[in-house]
């Protein structure tokens, strides 16, 4: 098992309005590249899930250490099945964090801070003026339920079943919204 948990990149076009079927902009590459960035920072595998039929990415600076795969053909990076599919490939790892690309981009320390929660929490979050923010740290005990996500709905179910810990974050999050991870 991998002595950290692993953060999944859930990207899609930022201001596209079908996630799955419009192209990412070179904006958005470069937010994916600054995303990408927290992983390596506070130094966490990273997992990349990109929409399905996006090609090879552009001339971006991504560390070795970040893993690309695109979702399954049957659903946006944003569904359930993508996120299956990732955790699936992370399979040892010792949880993992949700951020999807949509949002301000978290502060490496609020990242860090809910991957060291995952050792001793099976959920964790940030957390601002009484809101969940991103990313959302899944213990690795939820691994089995996680392979079986097929939409965000059975995501949002898992996080109404169990309590998470939350992390207080001075700073103003991007909050975490129902059908987002």
């Amino acid at each position: 098992m991998f002595a950290q948990p692993t953060l999944i990149v859930i990207a899609s076009p930022l201001w596209a309005s079908s996630p799955a079927t419009q192209a990412m902009s070179a904006y958005d590459w470069h937010h994916l590249q600054d995303l990408v960035g927290l992983g390596t920072q506070v130094g966490l595998p990273t997992l990349c899930l990109l929409p399905p039929g996006l090609g090879a990415p552009p001339p971006i600076d991504l560390p070795p250490s970040c893993m690309l795969m695109s979702a399954p053909v049957d659903g946006s990076s944003l569904s359930g099945a993508g996120i299956a599919q990732a955790v699936e490939a992370t399979a040892q790892s010792a949880g993992w964090l949700l951020l999807p690309m949509q949002g301000a981009l978290p502060r490496a320390a609020t990242v860090k801070a809910v991957a060291e929660a995952l050792r001793s929490h099976p959920m964790a979050a940030p957390s601002h003026g009484g809101r969940r923010g991103h990313p959302l740290g899944l213990g690795a005990e939820f691994y089995s339920e996680l392979i079986r996500l097929k939409h965000l709905r059975d995501l949002d179910r898992l996080l109404a079943r169990y309590p998470h810990v939350d992390i207080q974050s001075e700073a103003p999050l991007a909050c975490a919204q129902q059908r987002h991870p």
